[in-house]
């Protein structure tokens, strides 16, 4: 169904006055929110509660969200108008998606020239520094400026494209590294489960791009972000299933305290676990070890690698050394690099000495 400036009822919607070209639709079934836009927008609105805004206006439309109770909220939708100014109201989203997504008009762009890079930050042996794998870290730009990981995944939130920027950045993550991998390294890759809807199409493309540059399964590490706010378990583990059965690993990341994670371990047999920074820190600063302690033991029973992630001082690497963790990362060891790192990293260490860029 097709909708223009004409709502339904048969009354017009008003531009919002500004003299700019409207932007966006917006709606709300809530008399308190229908009179909040009216006051910001300077519109009556038609008799549905559907209002038009123009760019001078978002920045104001944004206040309000922000101002909104969970409940008021809810009930705000968006359409962003087309070419020829009308909208469709089946394609109507929460407005904070539709206000993000006019706000990073950069993202097609990026994903269009494939303007994404990689990072590494090594992982090493606890005892030994011995660097065990990298971790592939994405950094993006757009026009010179940089894109920090958590805006870019904002922005393909909010395009509706998560599912297609995580398969792209598995598929650069690989070539981006192919001769430290083919070399023998190991690659630890993140991803969300949520955007695998089916292992054999969404993974299936990134074995597919391994094979395609000559990179052996076997050396990539696949990361499972955000693993415990992933509530299908059942689904989960066939993605799990998946990557084992096309010879690489899997690795369950931010690993923290309470039951969900002792869960999510014994359900999804990870070849490796890693503790979440936050636990480390409570465990070292306040002394409240138990939950790290019994993650660690919970690992070592089960025969699963352990990695402590953050580490940043020598206090926290040697409470990590005297309870056997195997692996550490975090900037007391190397921050990001440009290549992946090989080699020994030693306590009184220079990075540009005691380890290589691969």
């Amino acid at each position: 169904m097709r909708n223009t400036k004409k709502p339904t009822d048969g009354a017009s919607l008003q531009s919002d006055g500004s003299g700019d070209e409207p932007l966006m639709a917006v709606h709300s079934d809530s008399l308190s929110v229908v009179q909040a836009l009216r006051g910001v927008l300077g519109q009556i609105g038609d008799q549905k509660g559907a209002f038009l805004v123009s760019r001078p206006h978002l920045d104001q439309l944004r206040d309000l969200v922000s101002s909104l109770s969970w409940i008021e909220s809810r009930t705000l939708k968006a359409c962003v108008l087309d070419e020829r100014g009308d909208f469709d109201p089946w394609d109507a989203s929460p407005v904070t998606q539709v206000l993000d997504r006019l706000g990073t008009p950069w993202f097609q762009q990026v994903m269009a020239e494939q303007t994404i890079c990689y990072n590494f930050q090594p992982i090493a042996h606890a005892i030994t520094g011995e660097i065990f794998a990298n971790e592939a870290l994405m950094r993006a730009t757009h026009a010179s400026e940089p894109i920090t990981p958590n805006r870019l995944i904002d922005a393909a939130k909010a395009h509706d494209s998560l599912v297609n920027l995580d398969q792209l950045c598995r598929k650069l993550a690989i070539e981006q590294s192919v001769d430290y991998l083919c070399g023998g390294g190991r690659v630890f890759i993140n991803f969300f489960p949520i955007t695998v809807y089916d292992p054999d199409v969404c993974l299936g493309m990134t074995f597919g791009a391994a094979q395609r540059v000559g990179v052996d399964p076997a050396r990539l590490w696949f990361e499972v972000v955000e693993s415990e706010e992933f509530p299908d378990l059942q689904h989960l583990r066939r993605i799990v299933d998946y990557i084992r059965g096309h010879g690489a690993k899997v690795v369950l990341d931010d690993i923290g305290s309470g039951n969900t994670a002792i869960l999510y371990i014994d359900q999804l047999e990870p070849d490796v676990i890693k503790i979440d920074r936050e636990v480390l820190n409570r465990a070292v600063e306040t002394g409240e070890t138990s939950i790290f302690i019994g993650l660690i033991r919970y690992a070592q029973e089960r025969e699963i690698i352990t990695i402590a992630e953050g580490v940043e001082t020598m206090k926290e690497l040697d409470f990590c050394r005297e309870l056997g963790v195997n692996y550490v990362q975090g900037y007391l060891i190397s921050r990001p690099k440009a290549e992946p790192m090989t080699g020994v990293i030693h306590e009184d260490h220079d990075e540009q000495t005691n380890a290589e860029v691969a």
